[in-house]
């Protein structure tokens, strides 16, 4: 962290980068995931303690050191000689970082930016984005936020967490099921499709034995109870998990995904497309999103919109298998 002439302190941060292995939504190969703040919502400069709603948005990796440093946060020092650091709202790249800095203090700045230790952080970042992506390969297509359970929490916010993360589980291991489900194994076998069903019925037992009443308490509960009922063909109790996970973390974008897809294949395609809207709304750079609008819009017999679904969903990756389907079949090109 360098201390300017001015005494001004600052520091570079990648905390904004999602952890590697991280549970996340599916996105372009080559892409990583990061935090942005929604500037509709709260426009910087920020303020030293203020809380600051973010989004997730995804792009591709820095390869070289100017870039990596371009998407790094500026943090600063509220006041000087002061350790705690906050982050005033931009990134490198963005000019109103550093604006306001004298020749002399800039002059600081760069060659600490140039300094062997600021130039290893930097290949540290590349490194982080690159894990990132090639492990963005293995995401399921969605992602659960919780916040670090500590001993000095409450016992009903520690417990939350503990039925928060058995949730996250067992909603991986629904979806897993699922995955098995669609090999070529399991549709040519009926015991190894009895075992999956089967697993599904224990997993169902173990959802609803986290808490008495996870309504309130555990999203991801919900989310996991979604999934594993859609796979039995209990598409009512599964709209109504989903439901009940969306409600309780209403900027998550899974829940409205899966609420589209129970929602169409009930027929209820009305409010198939008003979870749809929804989960564009919440992130318009997740293909999944576009490409279920456009399945949907497709149902409703409106093509021409269901096609410019389906252009935003292929714009943002190109290999989406639903967008594709609807291009080929309201006659696009695919």
């Amino acid at each position: 962290m360098p201390t300017l002439p001015s005494g001004r302190a600052f520091a570079l941060s990648m905390g904004h980068i999602i952890e590697p292995g991280t549970q996340m939504f599916t996105c372009p190969e080559g892409h990583y995931w990061f935090q942005k703040a929604d500037r509709a919502m709260n426009a910087p400069p920020y303020q030293p303690d203020q809380p600051v709603l973010c989004d997730f948005k995804h792009a591709p990796c820095p390869t070289t050191r100017q870039e990596a440093l371009g998407i790094l946060y500026v943090l600063e020092a509220a006041h000087p000689d002061d350790e705690q650091l906050y982050w005033p709202g931009y990134t490198v790249a963005e000019p109103e970082a550093l604006a306001d800095l004298t020749a002399e203090d800039r002059a600081a700045w760069d060659a600490w930016v140039a300094s062997d230790r600021t130039v290893e952080f930097l290949d540290q970042v590349i490194a982080k984005c690159k894990a990132q992506a090639e492990a963005n390969k293995k995401s399921h297509g969605y992602m659960v936020i919780r916040e670090r359970a500590t001993d000095e929490q409450s016992p009903a916010v520690l417990a939350r967490h503990v039925a928060s993360k058995h949730g996250a589980e067992m909603a991986q291991e629904g979806l897993l099921l699922e995955h098995q489900l669609m090999t070529k194994y399991a549709l040519d076998n009926d015991s190894e499709r009895r075992r999956i069903f089967n697993r599904l019925e224990e997993l169902l037992g173990e959802i609803d034995a986290v808490v008495d009443d996870p309504a309130p308490t555990a999203p991801e509960v919900w989310h996991a109870r979604g999934i594993v009922t859609r796979l039995l063909l209990r598409p009512i109790e599964a709209e109504r998990a989903f439901l009940e996970a969306a409600r309780n973390a209403p900027f998550e974008l899974s829940p409205w995904l899966e609420l589209t897809r129970v929602r169409a294949e009930q027929g209820k395609l009305a409010l198939a497309e008003e979870a749809a809207r929804k989960a564009v709304g919440i992130n318009n750079q997740s293909a999944p999103a576009w490409a279920n609008l456009a399945a949907v819009l497709m149902e409703m017999d409106s093509p021409q919109d269901a096609l410019a679904a389906a252009e935003k969903a292929l714009a943002i990756d190109p290999a989406d298998v639903v967008a594709r389907n609807v291009m080929k079949r309201c006659g696009g090109r695919s």
